[in-house]
């Protein structure tokens, strides 16, 4: 009888651990899945990033096409053709880095970082008349991730400042940054003077393939991306909001 019992328990026993493995291989499958998943949103980013400075390569081309026989404006054209290529290249090493698990963590100086992603709109920014004013007391307050991801985000900010802008009804065209510490985190605030937000739309901007833009199927995943880098990759928080001025991005951490 106790030869029976004994069997009956090791049979079930290894049932037991059949059903461990079948479960794990299951759980791996769903992870491997769900990854596949994020790097299809991720590389269909990626095309989204690249329609900006491929509009403006193209607007360069066109004015080198114009004015061909000044050459100083000339060597500023392909110098800005050169800018924007290497931004195309360093967005798709940033995103092709983003599943490597030996990515490299440090401090991000965010002054530094904000007058290097400015300087890329400096162009547009002086074209389309909108003043940019910097309120920061401590220029070297950091955050702790990684460089090129946070970059992105601020990019991807900072496209959509100039998207809130398109409207004609808007005259005072204002981008406010703002870098602090706030409760022992440090904070930048991006804020622009475009139109707010409905509250329905607000609370669908970080969902992915969202967007008010009308006709535009394909895009809204900018601010998707922003959120997946700041609160999965780098563990901070990103918000955004209506202000009395236009609407604020504030990422903190």
């Amino acid at each position: 009888m106790s030869l029976i019992i004994g069997l009956k328990l090791s049979i079930i026993e290894k049932e037991k651990n059949e059903l461990i493995i079948i479960s794990k291989n299951a759980e791996i499958n769903l992870l491997q899945q769900s990854k596949f998943a994020s790097m299809g949103k991720m590389l269909s980013s990626i095309t989204h990033q690249w329609k900006q400075p491929l509009m403006r390569i193209n607007s360069i081309l066109l004015a080198i096409d114009t004015n061909l026989e000044k050459s100083k404006k000339l060597d500023k054209y392909l110098d800005s053709i050169e800018h924007e290529t290497d931004y195309m290249a360093k967005t798709i090493r940033t995103f092709s880095k983003y599943f490597h698990p030996h990515k490299e963590i440090k401090f991000i100086n965010l002054y530094n970082i904000l007058e290097e992603v400015l300087n890329m709109y400096k162009d547009q920014f002086e074209k389309k008349k909108i003043f940019v004013y910097i309120n920061c007391d401590n220029k070297n307050i950091a955050i702790k991730g990684f460089e090129e991801e946070f970059k992105q985000v601020l990019l991807i900010i900072f496209d959509n400042a100039l998207d809130s802008f398109t409207n004609d009804n808007i005259h005072k065209k204002e981008i406010i940054c703002e870098i602090g510490k706030e409760s022992g985190l440090s904070f930048i605030s991006i804020e622009n003077s475009g139109n707010n937000i409905s509250d329905e739309n607000l609370s669908q901007i970080f969902d992915p393939y969202f967007t008010t833009k009308i006709n535009k199927k394909n895009e809204g995943l900018g601010l998707y991306i922003a959120k997946m880098i700041i609160e999965e990759s780098m563990n901070k928080e990103i918000k955004v909001r209506n202000t009395k001025n236009g609407v604020k991005f504030c990422i903190r951490g």
